[in-house]
């Protein structure tokens, strides 16, 4: 029989992979051969947040993997090692005019200079944005409508033309007091317009009065700056809704009637990383057959009280500490201070009140004693713990009244997580390690 507390043990880059066992006090291994685990697709994540978040949803769907793969009872532990292959991506730079896609033809919120004999767009979008509402005629799509405006946008010294996105615009933000966003277009333009395909390619954190936003059009490896004149209308261009709405460049997920209710929201938005919400599909199905638009609680050994707990709480002394110096100069953090241990207190609690300790205060002037007592107490209190919990781990002598055991043989559903019980979803009665004491009657995947 394969117990609760089995695990399993794998590693995404491995052929190999191992099931492990206690089985009679031993530690037992099963392997499989050819096990292999990849990520369907590849993804480009540009900042620490987004790498953080992808890591997060990759174990997720690799631990629905192991649950679809796994029959048995294994249950899988941890994940041991992640293989990421890394490809250098090429550079995207912005420069001369690329016709605009049938998508956005009729589309009345951006406007696309025909800069044809240059990889200026960069500026003549800057200008744009500065003095498209001023002009009268009709050739506000033309360069030659702003040259003589040309001189007053600053150019960084070392600037090669097309510009290199992540590089070069941080440099004319700074040289013109001006923020840029960077906006793409992740569909295809040949198919239906879909708004929760816009993403955001480029954006910092700073706040400016002064702010332009860009789409950047692509063409095989060809790409071009367009500037958005009406984020609104650009958004909701296949809306049958006319009335205007001042959507949040940094998020893309909130738009509001007002400008003061954006910039109501803009206080917290903008401490955040730019980041669009993508929300999945309804009645999309993933690869195991699961529903992607519903999140169903699971975990629900979770729910049970833990046995044991231990609440610490220390006291310190502060000591001055000298600022060091680094090639003669202050380093940007300074330490003043340095925390020194001088006591601490314990609490040791057990679900059954009568296995309880009283607080325990532990002092000494030697913070090293402090350290070195706390520990061995904590010791003592895991010992004690592994103790109680192994009184009755067997069912051998399981206090279960006659009602109780009828009802145990009689139910078809566990009491927890509603599921049938199966071959392989076995149902086991739940009990208190402790005291012997029946609980509930659970399916194992519950436990």
């Amino acid at each position: 029989m394969i117990r609760k507390d089995t695990y399993l043990a794998g590693r995404q880059h491995s052929p190999n992979e191992y099931f492990s066992e206690i089985m009679n006090g031993k530690l037992m291994y099963f392997k499989i051969e050819k096990f292999y685990y990849h990520s369907k697709i590849s993804e480009y994540v540009q900042s620490m947040a987004k790498i953080k978040q992808w890591l997060i949803n990759q174990n997720r769907e690799f631990e629905n993997y192991i649950e679809s793969l796994v029959t048995s009872k294994l249950i899988y532990h941890s994940l041991e090692l992640i293989q990421i292959q890394i490809a250098k991506r090429i550079k995207t730079r912005a420069g001369s005019y690329i016709k605009t896609p049938i998508i956005f033809e009729k589309n009345k919120g951006i406007v696309n200079i025909k800069n044809k004999s240059d990889d200026l767009c960069i500026i003549w979008c800057l200008l744009a944005h500065k003095y498209y509402h001023t002009i009268t005629h009709n050739k506000k799509s033309e360069v030659s409508t702003y040259k003589k405006y040309f001189d007053e946008i600053i150019q960084p010294e070392d600037i090669k033309y097309p510009i290199d996105i992540q590089n070069d615009i941080p440099k004319f933000e700074k040289l013109n007091n001006i923020k840029i966003n960077v906006f793409i277009y992740n569909g295809s333009y040949e198919e239906d317009y879909d708004r929760n395909k816009i993403t955001i390619l480029y954006n910092n954190m700073d706040r400016n009065e002064n702010t332009i936003n860009l789409l950047l059009l692509e063409d095989e490896n060809k790409h071009h700056f367009v500037w958005i004149k009406d984020l609104s209308k650009l958004i909701c261009m296949n809306t049958h809704k006319h009335k205007k709405r001042n959507w949040c460049f940094q998020c893309l997920n909130f738009s509001y009637e007002s400008e003061d209710k954006l910039n109501e929201h803009l206080k917290l938005c903008m401490n955040n990383e730019a980041v669009k919400t993508i929300l999945p599909e309804k009645n999309k199905e993933d690869w195991n057959g699961n529903r992607e638009d519903i999140i169903k609680f699971k975990n629900f050994g979770n729910m049970f009280a833990h046995p044991f707990s231990v609440f610490l709480d220390f006291e310190s002394t502060l000591e001055n500490q000298e600022s060091k110096l680094i090639d003669n100069e202050l380093t940007k953090t300074n330490t003043l201070q340095k925390h020194i241990v001088n006591s601490c207190s314990l609490k040791y609690n057990c679900i059954h009140e009568k296995y309880s300790e009283p607080i325990k205060i532990i002092n000494n002037s030697n913070h090293e004693k402090v350290l070195q007592e706390t520990i061995e107490t904590i010791e003592e209190y895991a010992k004690k713990s592994y103790k109680l919990i192994n009184k009755y781990k067997s069912i051998k002598y399981l206090k279960i009244s006659k009602e109780q055991q009828e009802a145990h043989d009689n139910i078809n559903v566990c009491n927890d997580c509603k599921s049938s019980f199966t071959t392989d979803n076995k149902k086991c009665i739940h009990h208190d390690h402790i005291i012997g004491k029946y609980i509930s009657s659970n399916a194992i995947i519950a436990i």
